[in-house]
């Protein structure tokens, strides 16, 4: 990770901001690996924003690339990369019909409410922090096909229908405001 920091200062100077330089500085080794493990929980919106979905900190050690503990995120949190929340983080939507475009490493699925305007989407219990969402997009963690498809039936049981995202059936995504 230190390289590609590295790296993309050199190649921009400022694309990292002063924050996030600092946390880095400070960064242990141990550290990094847990944060890049933590990065295989990740899905992003299509504008982006990168959401990990964290539902249950007790299942994240069954998983083979992700393999973190309670202690392990709060040593991440330690770290200034992750908040966690309690009792969790949700999305509220005030339409009655919503499509949420959510992609786990080029894996696009479309999550979707309809009739229901109180549905909201309960995401996990931890947030990126600044650094955290500039490091996310340079950490080299590996998808978990497992950990992608139980947040798929996690989305589910919280009242949303979940579909692979087909753009001969959905068409584009809305573009990005």
């Amino acid at each position: 990770m230190w390289s590609r920091i590295l790296a993309g200062e050199v190649a921009q100077p400022g694309s990292f901001s002063l924050r996030t330089l600092n946390v880095v500085k400070a960064l242990s080794k141990a550290d990094a690996d847990r944060f890049v493990r933590l990065c295989s929980t990740i899905w992003a919106t299509y504008d982006e924003v990168l959401l990990p979905l964290i539902f249950d900190t007790g299942t994240l050690l069954q998983y083979t690339q992700i393999r973190l503990g309670f202690e392990d995120l709060g040593r991440v949190e330690e770290a200034g990369l992750i908040k966690r929340e309690f009792p969790g983080v949700q999305m509220n939507f005030d339409k009655p019909d919503v499509h949420l475009y959510l992609s786990y490493f080029g894996k696009a699925i479309v999550a979707g409410k309809t009739n229901n305007p109180k549905l909201a989407l309960n995401y996990g219990l931890v947030s990126l922090t600044s650094p955290g969402q500039e490091l996310a997009k340079i950490a080299t963690a590996v998808p978990d096909e497992d950990f992608r498809l139980a947040s798929i039936e996690k989305i589910r049981s919280h009242g949303w229908s979940v579909v692979d995202f087909n753009p001969a059936i959905h068409g584009t995504p809305p573009p990005r405001a």
